[in-house]
């Protein structure tokens, strides 16, 4: 079986990962220079000893499903194919869509490389691009399915602790409706497909952007057939797709879970689990298209004004360290060791074509 993350010399792709790498530590180390400036970090420290270490159990407990559910819910429609995806593997693809799409802009970086990993594996190509569009699709249509639910239930109390992050949120939730209207219009209308097609190649022709049309279409026209697939895939297996559906679902509340946990570790009361729920549906939307890696920066940022009033202005710098630390920074320490540990493991193997046999 071909290493996907052997290593080779004329790439260098060791190199391109530890740049990507060092890039993610200078805007940590940036972020948290500026966010701690001008608090008592030995206040910090003591504040967070006095956290319930059963409530941080849970918290770890809670990213370890969400890092294993978003790898179960491509082993859901594999598996359907007449596939037999270890369940070792969900980790596997999972660790990778972490990694990479926390030192890619934008999370850009994950399903590509899962894509990578996943040919290594001997999976059909045809057969991965289907599954991975459709986990897309029903990741962000069960997002907005979790933000309507909760924020219609919280809408007083969330447009009250907005605040300044309206505008984010208002634009992550306009680009993530739009996302997911375009891609439920391309998969099951032909006609509206192809409307937008000629409106985007007249713009692109316009400003020069294409020049070759014919060679645009013919890449058109291989996307659609991939979107008509999806949707084919749709309409024969409900089951399957409910399945994905409710895995995704959870998935996402696994993670958004870890805050309430962190809140309650402190002892405090006064704020429900789905209020703060919901303030993590508005924290992910406003940050998430953020063109930066694992959206360092602008997630401590909005957290600290979502949470002032929650956790109070002495608890919200020690509850940014715990909750960033266990949903982002500790899945993401773990996929960085796996990676790298593969590419060691390859180098000791003088770039020889064998599977690392790490997970």
């Amino acid at each position: 079986m071909v290493n996907w993350l052997k290593y080779d010399k004329k790439n260098n792709r060791v190199y391109k990962l530890a740049i990507l790498m060092a890039i993610m530590i200078v805007l940590i180390i940036i972020t948290f220079k500026l966010i701690f400036k001008n608090q008592d970090i030995n206040q910090i420290r003591e504040i967070l000893k006095t956290a319930h270490p059963l409530y941080i159990f849970l918290a770890i407990g809670s990213i370890l499903l969400y890092v294993f559910l978003g790898g179960y819910a491509i082993k859901i429609p594999i598996d359907s194919m007449g596939y037999k995806m270890p369940y070792r593997a969900c980790f596997k693809y999972s660790l990778t869509e972490i990694y990479f799409s926390g030192v890619t802009p934008s999370n850009t970086g994950g399903q590509p490389m899962i894509a990578i990993a996943m040919k290594a594996d001997n999976y059909k190509f045809a057969d991965i691009a289907m599954v991975l569009m459709a986990v897309t699709a029903i990741y962000k249509i069960g997002l907005m399915l979790i933000v309507a639910v909760l924020l219609l239930c919280n809408f007083n109390y969330v447009l009250y602790i907005m605040g300044y992050v309206r505008f984010l949120f208002y634009l992550g939730l306009i680009i993530n409706i739009v996302f997911v209207g375009l891609l439920i219009l391309l998969m099951f209308s032909n006609h509206i497909f192809w409307i937008i097609e000629k409106i985007v190649l007249e713009i692109l022709l316009r400003l020069h952007i294409v020049k070759n049309k014919e060679k645009f279409r013919a890449k058109i026209i291989e996307q659609k057939q991939k979107y008509s697939q999806c949707a084919e895939f749709f309409k024969v297996n409900p089951i399957v797709v409910i399945k994905m559906f409710v895995t995704l679902i959870l998935q996402r509340l696994a993670q958004f879970v870890v805050t309430y946990f962190v809140y309650k570790s402190f002892g405090l009361s006064g704020t429900s689990l789905f209020q703060i729920l919901a303030i993590q549906t508005v924290l992910s939307l406003s940050v998430e298209m953020m063109p930066l890696p694992g959206a360092v920066g602008v997630t401590e940022s909005v957290f600290i004004l979502l949470y002032d009033d929650v956790f109070g202005k002495i608890l919200v710098y020690p509850a940014l360290l715990l909750t960033r630390g266990i949903n982002f920074y500790l899945p993401f320490i773990v996929s960085t060791i796996y990676i790298f540990a593969r590419f060691v493991r390859s180098l000791l193997l003088n770039g020889r074509n064998k599977d690392v046999g790490l997970l």
